[in-house]
Parts: structure tokens; C-alpha cells; sequence
């Protein structure tokens, strides 16, 4: 029941901040087939320009010729093993949370791992940038509807990277987090 409560505020949320109206904007969602969300869901892996290597989920939306799409950045919170994250540590999220709340909105839901468990880290800022944009590049984005979000200390990554990247994320909806201030 909570998790359908934060689902429906992270909805709204999300719309009301990418200015979408899901009753009129956005097409329902198509029936449900079971395998539906198998064949749309995929892992990776990529290569970033400096050569950090960077593990991500991503759900692509049904998609037709001409269409422009949000992208949604879904960062997860902190793994307890340090430095590291285990393979594939926000697909989690996607499919509990992020995925089922943001499905209405036809977007491409991106989940990258923190490459160093932290969403500040130079590091690991710069190679998910890289990775957000290299995926605007690959598939058709409205750049006007581009949202990140995060649970925990993937919502202070939110706070942290909409802060420092206002350009490329129009809207932002931290989770469970609070502002992150980080000296220049």
C-alpha cells in the first residue's frame, strides 16, 4: 500500500513538474501483456569518453515514427558494500517503484549505477552526464521533458545533479533525501 501511495505521489509529481497533464497529455497505457515489461527492459553496459566503465537498466517505450520522448534518470541509493555497487543495483528500483509510478508517461527510464557509490563524485558525475547524453543522442528525446529522480542518496544525486546541470534536467523529484551541498 505505500509503495502504490509513493508511487501515485511520484506520478504526480513528476508530471506536474515536467508540465504534463496525464489525463490529457499522455496517451493511456497499452493493455498489459505479461511479457510486456521482459521485452522492454534491458541492461548494459558503457564506456564513457575518460573510460568509466558504467553498468545501467533501461526501459525503452513503445515508440512511433516522429515521437518525441521524456527521459527519466532514476538514481538508486546507497549499496552497503562500500565503493561498490553490485551489478545492476538500480534495475531494483525501476521495476519496484520508478518503472510502475512513470509508465504513464511513455518515458525512457535510464538507471545507471554509481560508479563509485556516490552520485557526487566527480567521477561518476561526469560519466553519467556523458551517459544521458549519449542516450539523447541514440533515441528521441523531448529535451524539454527530461526528469531525474533518485531514493535516498540517489535523491541527494538528484538535488546534486539538478542543481549543477539545470540545462539538461527540467525537472527533478528527490525521494526520501535531503539538498546535498557540496563546496566548489
Amino acid at each position: 500500500r505505500r509503495i502504490s501511495i509513493l508511487a501515485s505521489v511520484l506520478l504526480a509529481a513528476a508530471c506536474a513538474a515536467l508540465g504534463i497533464d496525464p489525463e490529457l497529455d499522455v496517451a493511456p497505457p497499452p493493455p498489459r501483456i505479461a511479457a510486456d515489461t521482459q521485452l522492454r527492459l534491458a541492461t548494459g553496459t558503457w564506456v564513457s569518453p575518460e573510460g568509466t566503465r558504467v553498468r545501467f537498466a533501461i526501459v525503452v517505450p513503445r515508440m512511433n515514427p516522429g515521437d518525441q520522448i521524456p527521459l527519466v534518470l532514476s538514481l538508486h541509493g546507497l549499496a552497503s558494500n562500500s565503493d561498490s555497487v553490485p551489478p545492476y543495483y538500480g534495475q531494483g528500483l525501476v521495476e519496484s517503484l520508478i518503472g510502475p509510478a512513470l509508465q504513464p508517461l511513455g518515458a525512457l527510464i535510464l538507471a545507471p549505477d554509481a560508479p563509485k557509490n556516490n552520485w557526487t563524485d566527480p567521477v561518476a558525475e561526469r560519466a553519467v552526464i556523458a551517459l544521458v547524453k549519449e542516450m539523447i543522442q541514440r533515441y528521441p528525446i523531448d529535451t524539454m521533458r527530461t526528469l531525474v529522480t533518485g531514493f535516498g542518496a540517489g535523491g541527494m544525486g538528484t538535488w546534486f545533479l539538478a542543481h549543477r546541470h539545470p540545462r539538461l534536467f527540467r525537472a527533478a523529484v528527490p525521494l526520501t533525501s535531503f539538498p546535498l551541498i557540496r563546496p566548489a
